[in-house]
């Protein structure tokens, strides 16, 4: 009982690997800034202080768009 019970936790551990090691990476987004219009390219949204203009990207100077 125990070994099978080792064996589906081994199972279950191993397709929790295969499919996390197969995710990518989140894209890259190009922001501008509503004060003075400077740009940054960041995954994450920097704030109410920035507006969205292009993406996504995959590099993170945004200039690479997904295949």
């Amino acid at each position: 009982m125990i070994h099978r019970l080792l064996a589906h936790a081994l199972i279950v551990a191993s397709v929790f690997a295969i499919t996390t090691a197969t995710a990518g990476s989140a894209h890259y987004y190009l922001y501008m800034s509503k004060e003075d219009g400077s740009r940054i390219c960041t995954q994450v949204a920097p704030g109410t202080g920035w507006k969205k203009m292009d993406g996504p990207f995959v590099d993170a100077i945004c200039r690479k768009r997904p295949k």
